[in-house]
């Protein structure tokens, strides 16, 4: 009988020895691959080994990304107490310096009294941004404005008759007695 190979032409008996060795050793490799050596109850076990071994892994990984969440859940928590704290302190710092403020102006008004050389007035022109004579002339205004107006009304007075007053102060200086003294009444 005659064996046809693959192209049709038949086939020599060595060619067929060639081709069973080749196949003998590939039974002998698969013979000897540790699947076929292990019974079911070993390829069983070595297959819930392994699903135990992922398990555990991915467990491991699983159990380690929680431990990082719950690291930065407390990094996060610590941000934001941290910032709570910070605008607390804010707060805080702004009360305080409000009432600073207001105790300080307070205070301001009694102190400056107790102030030495006239230093007083010198913190009254200060504030009312002018010089010490128009900052009295300003507080008189304000203090008493009654007063004020005689007062101006007589500095209206006097100083259209300077000389008169003058002469007329020197007179009665060295008469040493009362003398009159004409002035003169401007128009309003």
């Amino acid at each position: 009988m005659l064996v046809y190979g693959k192209r049709g032409n038949p086939e020599s008996l060595g060619q067929i020895t060639q081709g069973l060795s080749k196949v003998v050793g590939r039974l002998q490799a698969i013979e000897q691959h540790p699947a076929l050596r292990s019974t079911p109850a070993q390829h069983k076990a070595e297959i819930i080994a392994a699903g135990q071994d992922l398990m555990s892994r991915a467990a491991r990984r699983f159990d380690q990304a929680a431990d990082a969440f719950a690291r930065e859940q407390q990094n996060l928590a610590d941000v934001i107490g941290t910032a709570r704290t910070q605008r607390k302190q804010l707060e805080w710092l702004a009360i305080t310096a409000a009432a600073a403020l207001v105790v300080g102006l307070l205070a301001l008004r009694f102190a400056a009294r107790l102030l030495p050389f006239g230093w007083d007035a010198g913190i009254a022109a200060t504030i009312l941004n002018a010089d010490r004579w128009s900052a009295g002339q300003s507080l008189m205004k304000s203090t008493n404005p009654t007063g004020w107006a005689t007062l101006a009304a007589e500095i209206n007075l006097a100083e259209p008759n300077h000389d008169s007053l003058t002469a007329w102060r020197e007179a009665e200086a060295s008469a040493k007695k009362d003398i009159r003294c004409t002035i003169i009444v401007p128009a309003p």
